[in-house]
């Protein structure tokens, strides 16, 4: 058996982790010049807010439990008063936080499948995404609250439970303490029946939700690769495939970045979904909650990560002699400009290899702010613009450009001057805004 202060201390180091993480993110988006102009960021504004809250609930471990619990509860210095907002906090966040990642889901949905105008999704869908997660959230935390069943869980968050701990009715039994003394709060309803009511049933339902909506995406994709497999060849058809395939690029990186978020939520939450399961069944296992205690409270450090992930990847590819630590935090300090520069530092060393010889480094004058900005907004907007052709043409072989120049020479067609105009239009019309691809109208 697992000692009981691991696994608290495991929680409590987890969960602060994952509240700086949120709160980075916030951070970041602040930092934007768009800010809050975007549904994409309001929601992850709200998803970081409700994993703050769950994380911070669990970084406290067990100091707001009774302090009368010391002697069978770790670290245990708080009161009923204590427990009770711990728990609170607790509930919320854990309800409103997998919601909010089934909100982004769909998102990602009404824009991959059904190409929903930003303005209608603004004023029709999205009071929803965030209305849903923020009642229920609230539901969750207020009725075990009225119902006085929030109390010490013993070796993690205030949780849904009878009092004293160990009572009758608890899971106490199965860490080995006495199940024989009466419970004198939170009986009012059954503790394992109400966990199962107010997280069990809602997290399998979020999560075949959220499994419905991947397949829907990932259907549209096929979809919508195979009416962009092939070049049409009638002359009045080809602006619609130049539009076409516009929207196939875009759909293709939101996709990725909706695949990489429900990969971070099931990291996650399928850990605390199991451990529901084994709590209402009325088993124990001190292993399998050090687990949880280690996957469950980094939803926050997940969603940085998959948030930052794109920048850093093409910061990168861009600049192949920067390790990861480098571009993750550069990506971070010039998260709202469009690229960093840098000097390429030139050793003469004969002892110094080639590799070494070419290595670049960070601008000597902006050696305390680890990057160098470029001095113009005109320069920044022109060499990302080049940057962006040069990674559609080199890496991305089969996609937009190849194919807008496969009309140009395929099958000895030949544009008009109207058409050439049109093509050359479209062929530019790709914007890339923090890693989402999204045209200008959405700003």
């Amino acid at each position: 058996m697992v000692n009981s202060k691991i696994i608290i201390i495991t929680g409590m180091v987890t969960g602060s982790i994952s509240v700086i993480s949120s709160l980075s993110i916030i951070v970041l988006i602040l930092r934007l010049r768009t800010r809050f102009s975007h549904t994409f960021h309001r929601i992850m504004v709200g998803l970081s807010l409700a994993d703050i809250f769950l994380s911070l609930a669990i970084s406290f471990g067990t100091i707001p439990s009774p302090k009368e619990f010391a002697r069978d509860v770790e670290f245990a210095r708080g009161n009923t008063a204590t427990c009770d907002v711990q728990g609170f906090v607790y509930l919320f966040g854990a309800a409103a936080a997998p919601l909010y990642s089934l909100s982004l889901q769909l998102y990602f949905l009404l824009r991959i499948k059904y190409d929903m105008a930003i303005e209608k999704l603004v004023k029709n869908v999205e009071p929803f995404l965030h209305a849903v997660p923020i009642v229920y959230g609230l539901i969750a935390a207020i009725v075990p609250l009225s119902l006085g069943s929030i109390n010490t869980f013993g070796w993690g968050s205030c949780y849904i439970t009878a009092h004293p701990f160990g009572c009758r009715g608890t899971v106490s039994k199965d860490i080995g303490l006495n199940e024989d003394n009466e419970c004198t709060r939170g009986v009012m309803v059954n503790p394992r029946l109400l966990r199962w009511v107010i997280f069990g049933i809602p997290y399998i339902l979020i999560f075949l939700s959220l499994c419905v909506t991947s397949w829907m995406m990932y259907s549209a994709m096929r979809e919508s690769e195979l009416r962009t497999s092939f070049i049409p060849s009638d002359p009045t058809l080809r602006a619609s495939w130049i539009q076409e395939m516009r929207i196939h690029k875009n759909s293709q990186k939101l996709l990725k970045r909706a695949f990489a978020y429900l990969a971070a939520f099931a990291l996650s939450f399928i850990m605390i979904m199991i451990f529901t399961i084994i709590l209402f069944a009325g088993q124990y296992s001190s292993i399998y909650t050090l687990v949880v205690c280690l996957f469950y409270p980094l939803h926050g450090l997940y969603n940085l990560i998959v948030f930052l992930w794109p920048k850093v990847m093409k910061l990168r590819e861009k600049y192949d002699d920067l390790s990861l630590l480098q571009s993750v935090i550069i990506t971070i300090r010039t998260y709202d400009h469009p690229a960093p520069t840098y000097n390429r530092v030139v050793h003469n060393d004969d002892n110094t290899s080639s590799s070494a010889r070419n290595r670049m480094s960070l601008d000597t004058n902006s050696a305390e702010e680890g990057i160098s900005i470029f001095e113009s907004e005109r320069s920044i907007q022109e060499t990302h613009r080049m940057s962006d052709r040069q990674t559609v043409s080199e890496r991305e072989g089969n996609g937009l450009n190849t194919g807008c120049e496969s009309l140009r020479d395929s099958d000895g067609i030949s544009l008009s001057e109207s058409e050439e105009n049109v093509l050359n239009t479209s062929c530019q019309s790709l914007g890339d805004i923090d890693g989402l691809s999204v045209s200008d109208s959405e700003s």
